[in-house]
């Protein structure tokens, strides 16, 4: 199992495992440090990549550094559990080690250590997270704290979390704040939380780990996959998409691109196609079926209109494509559907421009296809006003 992934700045990728030590990969090939190299245990947690070139590992057994082919067993405060879950370096140097029962701040050679006491909401610190502001942010497994400054405030589900284990955190860069709790994700604005969960089209609600990648889409790794929000569109990776992790807790985007995915069963390197999926417009049926049609005209008697579509991607799972659609003009919203066919019911009178577009696994978009709906009143009403019109 691969608990975090980190790359420094050589280029060299690392890899946190649930027992079997630290995995360095590099040109040279791949090296495995565990406690016979002077690893405090071998189930690590989190990795840091310190801005002196230096990697320090957090491990349930307490934290080191990287010194070349040895791992120096940091001289932590007795008060500090051992037991390590993040590490995190905030932009004035100075590191922050969350553990099962409190924090410590370590800079020149000082520790600071926080909890209950000092406005922690709870001592078990499972995340950590510096704000474009300076402030830091602790996620427990009794709910969320945050200070600047010297002051803390906490937040719960009484505030709008939608559950008190949190995961992880994330600063969009939007600014908002993503939670990642157990029982779904929240975004906080800075005044109130949304949430989000499997209702949403996410994969799992037990988030575990979240990444926002340079081009701004959330990823979101859970016990079922991974999830991936762009704009308003949420998209799936899952084993059938030959992701090898079964449960997803950790996500890296390397200096080239690439997305690196561990978790429970290995890693998987993700790399977006280019490749846009098509999208075949099937049939359109109203009270038969008119074929493929782009124009299409029905009296307002006709009950529903439905629409049949296939898109096509050869990187895509069958059942994974997502499709996209407005009826209407382009201040209409988009709505989003794994749904094939489209059926609109009790249309009105008028001119009516139905837009579709193809999502493949990557989040690739297929060019637009259109379909022209004109609705006219019934035959018979027409007749009838073309009488009273030569009376």
């Amino acid at each position: 199992r691969v608990n975090d992934i980190l790359q420094d700045r050589t280029g060299t990728m690392w890899f946190a495992t649930d027992g079997d030590g630290l995995i360095r990969q590099s040109e040279e090939g791949q090296r495995v440090f565990n406690t016979t190299h002077g690893l405090p245990h071998n189930a690590v947690r989190a990795l840091l990549a310190a801005d002196d070139g230096t990697v320090w590992v957090g491990t349930e057994g307490g934290v080191c550094r990287l010194e070349g082919e040895r791992c120096v067993a940091l001289n932590t405060p007795r008060a500090l559990p051992v037991q390590t879950w993040d590490l995190m370096q905030d932009r004035s140097g100075a590191r922050w080690i969350a553990t099962q029962g409190r924090v410590a701040r370590y800079q020149d050679g000082q520790y600071t250590l926080y909890g209950t006491d000092d406005g922690l909401i709870y001592g078990d610190v499972r995340c950590l997270l510096e704000d474009r502001q300076g402030g830091i942010w602790f996620g427990t497994s009794a709910g969320l704290s945050y200070t600047l400054d010297g002051q803390f405030t906490s937040y719960t589900v009484a505030d709008g979390l939608v559950d008190n284990d949190v995961r992880d955190l994330v600063e969009a860069s939007d600014g908002r704040i993503w939670v990642a709790t157990k029982a779904g994700v929240c975004v906080f604005n800075g005044e109130t939380f949304v949430q989000a969960t499997t209702q949403e089209g996410l994969t799992d609600n037990g988030i575990l780990v979240m990444l926002e990648d340079r081009s701004g889409t959330m990823w979101m790794g859970a016990p079922g996959g991974v999830s991936r929000l762009e704009g308003d569109v949420v998209q799936t990776l899952v084993p059938r998409d030959g992701l090898a992790p079964r449960s997803v807790r950790a996500l890296w985007q390397d200096t080239n691109g690439r997305i690196w995915i561990g978790g429970d069963g290995g890693i998987t390197r993700y790399e977006k196609s280019e490749t846009s999926p098509t999208l075949l417009l099937a049939n359109i049926t109203t009270d038969r079926s008119l074929g493929p049609q782009t124009n299409i005209s029905i009296p307002s008697t006709q009950p529903s209109v439905a629409v049949d579509l296939r898109g096509v991607s050869l990187r895509t799972r069958p059942g994974g494509m997502l499709y996209r659609y407005r009826l209407g003009g382009p201040d209409t919203p988009w709505q989003t559907t794994q749904d094939r066919r489209l059926e609109f019911t009790e249309l009105g009178t008028g001119d009516y421009s139905l837009e579709m577009q193809a999502i493949d696994r990557d989040l690739g978009r297929s060019r637009p296809t259109r379909v022209t709906v004109s609705v006219h009143p019934p035959y018979e009403q027409i007749a009838l006003w073309t009488v009273l019109c030569l009376a």
